[in-house]
């Protein structure tokens, strides 16, 4: 195979392997909440990530240069794939998918308005575009707008942060490090929701949808560790796919082929669920995808 290839199969893969992991969490969101779902997934990978990384020797890996800058980063990344997660139950993963991938959008837009960037047609293009997007994906206009539809864009907004934020202040940092303090972000973030649910459910429980994220803590079954079990595995198997890719392409060329997300989230919800897309939300999809790729495309040719 030549080595070209590898990084763009590695990142699709790991989106794959990622796509088909989150369409099984409608097997857990009427088992626990969101944040019980993640405390115990981390808690779960993050032995066995130290175990690896004793056993390769790069322990000393996970140490950060900028322990403050990291600990904002992982707090961007971790919120936003909370809110995604979070809306999958209500909205479908399909539509919670096309709110994160607005984040190359909310990146230009940041980029504009408080960076002072300069910014190329093709991005102002893109934006507009996704912008589009986002409304057929939201249905304005034709249905009433539903909160748990937005949170994921809130999600892409947050995301969108993180990218900013690791570009501009964790660019010394290694990729080891970045995931593994990723990883005890969604463990203690995920203790403090479950801590915090009483009260979050007093805030957001009208809110129709949010059964997930305001579920009391509940005491596992056997069926309910494995599955949990079984999708934290395909996580980290996306995570190292994903830094395998990354490691071996320039950023801006390997974050093309993260939009493959998706085609494989509506794929296997069609597969596992039989779940279909209305043809509008179809469209607006269709434009999130390409407003990334120019925005992503864009950011590529601006950095050669």
């Amino acid at each position: 195979m030549r080595a070209g290839l590898i990084p763009p199969l590695c990142i699709v893969t790991a989106m794959m392997v990622l796509a088909f992991s989150d369409n099984f969490i409608w097997m857990i969101s009427d088992k626990m909440s969101v944040w019980q779902y993640h405390a115990m997934r981390s808690a779960m990978l993050l032995p066995i990530m130290a175990v690896v990384l004793v056993g390769v020797g790069q322990l000393r890996s996970v140490r950060v240069k900028r322990p403050g800058a990291v600990a904002m980063r992982a707090t961007f990344s971790v919120v936003a794939l909370m809110l995604y997660f979070a809306a999958i139950p209500a909205v479908g993963v399909s539509l919670a998918a096309a709110g994160l991938f607005t984040s190359p959008i909310f990146v230009v837009v940041i980029s504009i308005l408080v960076f002072r960037e300069h910014v190329s047609w093709q991005r102002l293009l893109g934006m507009a575009l996704g912008f589009v997007g986002v409304c057929l994906v939201l249905e304005i206009g034709t249905e009433p707008l539903r909160a748990m539809a937005v949170a994921p864009m809130l999600g892409g907004l947050l995301y969108g942060l993180n990218v900013i934020w690791t570009r501009r202040y964790c660019r010394q940092e290694t990729a080891g490090a970045l995931a593994f303090w990723n990883m005890t972000a969604f463990m203690l973030l995920g203790a403090l929701g479950v801590a915090l649910t009483p009260a979050l459910a007093g805030l957001v429980g009208g809110i129709e949808g949010t059964e997930f994220a305001i579920m009391p803590l509940q005491i596992p079954d056997m069926r309910d560790i494995l599955i949990v079990g079984a999708m934290g595995l395909g996580g980290a198997t996306g995570m190292v796919l994903l830094a395998k890719g990354y490691s071996s392409a320039p950023a801006t060329y390997a974050a093309l082929f993260d939009y493959s997300f998706l085609f494989w989230v509506p794929l296997f919800a069609w597969v596992l669920r039989a779940e279909t897309l209305e043809p509008p939300i179809a469209a607006g999809m269709a434009l999130i995808f390409g407003a990334g790729i120019l925005a992503v495309s864009s950011s590529a040719s601006q950095s050669d």
